[in-house]
């Protein structure tokens, strides 16, 4: 927004920036004062409807503490000229009508309505209840409403008045700012005017501002400006005559100094040339040795890999050395225990051995008790014949028990002279590990000295090389310098020339417009 309004022309700005100001006024006026006197004509009617409510209250009170009904009928009959009269009930104090005016007969909550002691406002009409009371005596309550639809109608016939009135505000403020925006540009046209003309090359224009203001000023300095522009053109065109002649004569002299310069130039070309054969020789050998020491860079960095590699292996192959050596000595330990377990089981089996010796016996015992108690232990004896076979039977289990106990006791002892054998050779193989582990960090450290050295000197090499790259190339560079100086300095011969005959066409050039000058400030626009 800003940026379309800063690209306005300042005539268009004035018009634009007035009809705000006159647009603002209008809405301002359209929308302030149709509100206040909606306000004003609230608060005037509220002040009629209490006032003629007291009237009729007033009156209604004196009639019924009289008993002359015609005093009621005739305030009723006062209250019916006002024609903004919606509804009149007066009721008593059980809240029943007594006398009721309800001309578009209208719906009302009676009841809510007659407990209310205020003005208030609905369906576009304005109520008061008050009660009436005369002489300290209640004598019930009166409910009167009128219309709000002539105070409406007075409202929207005053905002159509405001809108006219706003409008015609609003166009004559566009018409102001028209004219006043033409006084104030027109001046400001005709110095844009004239400066064109000037940016064309014209400088007797004339302009005609007769106001003391500040564009009239502006006028003036403008004037000023140009008479200024007229004295230092005429001073430009002087000072070119003579800087015209003083080149006449420095062209001779320029011509000789550049064939000299060609000669010297010629020289130094033939021997810079000479020079750079050489540092291109130079140049390959320094490529060539800085390639062979980027292979020795490569194959000590492949060989540091590799020495590092199979150290981590060797490292790794004692970790696991360490770890069989641990597992094997807990094997040893767990077979040992095995022994001793399998002894233990050897002692009980000896246990069970005589206890099944005593079952024997008494079960021998209780045969023969049974074959002396004859037909009453023949039973008996049956049960003590089954226990002595039992105990027979597990004679011979664990006869066979004994027997693979031993077995596996002598197998113990075969493997734990087996586990001790195969731990010497782990702790061996740990120790011979370990010592290939150090030779490889040696040659690890070797490796890492000879790569550290074959990239310094890689590193050196490449420098040898840059170095003589970038010299072989300012060589090259001088060489086309001097190439060029000497084409410039042939050049710059041939143009000696045609500059003094530039001279010359200058001087005849000047002579015109110092002519053509005078001329102009002869002819005013």
């Amino acid at each position: 927004m800003f940026t379309l309004f800063s690209r306005m022309s300042i005539r268009l700005k004035l018009i634009t920036l007035f009809s705000i100001v006159f647009m603002l006024i209008s809405a301002f006026n359209f929308t302030y004062y149709p509100k206040l006197h909606k306000q004003q004509a609230l608060v005037n009617l509220k002040n009629h409807v209490r006032n003629m409510a007291e009237m009729i209250a007033l009156a209604s009170g004196i009639g019924l503490d009289l008993l002359d009904l015609s005093i009621i009928g005739k305030t009723i009959t006062w209250a019916k000229k006002d024609s903004r009269l919606a509804y009149l009930g007066i009721f008593d104090p059980d809240g029943e009508e007594f006398a009721v005016y309800n001309p578009d007969e209208l719906t009302l909550d009676l009841k809510a309505m007659l407990k209310r002691n205020d003005i208030f406002e609905t369906n576009n009409k304005i109520y008061i209840a008050l009660p009436i009371i005369h002489n300290e005596t209640n004598h019930g309550k009166l409910l009167l409403g009128l219309s709000l639809k002539d105070m409406y109608a007075s409202i929207t016939a005053n905002r159509k008045n405001t809108l006219y009135i706003s409008s015609g505000i609003l166009v004559l403020g566009i018409l102001v700012s028209v004219i006043f925006s033409n006084m104030l540009t027109k001046p400001l046209i005709q110095l844009g005017e004239a400066a064109q003309e000037v940016s064309k090359g014209k400088t007797n224009v004339d302009i005609n501002i007769d106001s003391q203001d500040e564009v009239g000023h502006l006028g003036k300095c403008f004037m000023e400006m140009l008479e200024n522009i007229k004295k230092s053109i005429e001073h430009q065109i002087t000072a070119i005559a003579s800087t015209a002649k003083t080149l006449f004569r420095s062209s001779s002299e320029i011509d000789s100094a550049a064939q000299n310069q060609a000669s010297i130039a010629t020289q130094q070309a033939t021997s810079i040339t000479e020079i750079t054969v050489t540092m291109e020789e130079l140049t390959t050998s320094a490529s060539q040795v800085a390639d062979n020491s980027n292979s020795v860079v490569e194959i000590a960095a492949d060989a540091l890999k590799e020495s590092e590699a199979g150290m981590q292996a060797i490292e790794a192959l004692k970790g696991k050395m360490d770890e069989i050596t641990a597992d094997n000595q807990d094997s040893i330990q767990e077979i040992v225990a095995l022994g001793k377990k399998s002894k233990e089981i050897g002692k009980i089996m000896g246990i069970i051995n005589t206890i099944t010796d005593q079952t024997k016996l008494i079960a021998f015992n209780a045969a023969l008790e049974a074959s002396s108690a004859g037909e009453a232990g023949k039973r008996f004896g049956v049960v003590a014949v089954e226990i002595r076979r039992l105990a027979d039977n597990v004679m011979d289990s664990t006869s066979e028990i004994e027997q693979k106990v031993d077995e596996i006791q002598q197998a113990i002892d075969r493997l734990v002279v087996d586990s001790e054998r195969g731990t010497r050779r782990i702790l061996e193989g740990t120790r011979l590990a370990g010592e290939t582990l150090t030779e490889l960090e040696k040659l690890v450290s070797g490796a890492k000295s000879t790569n550290d050295a074959a990239a310094q000197i890689s590193l050196s090499t490449q420098q040898q090389k840059t170095a003589a790259g970038q010299i072989f190339s300012a060589l090259k560079e001088i060489e086309q310098g001097i190439h060029q100086s000497t084409s410039a300095a042939k050049q710059t011969t041939s143009i000696t020339t045609e500059l003094t005959n530039m001279a010359q066409e200058l001087n005849h050039l000047v002579g015109k417009l110092q002519l053509k000058e005078n001329n102009r400030g002869d002819q005013p626009a």
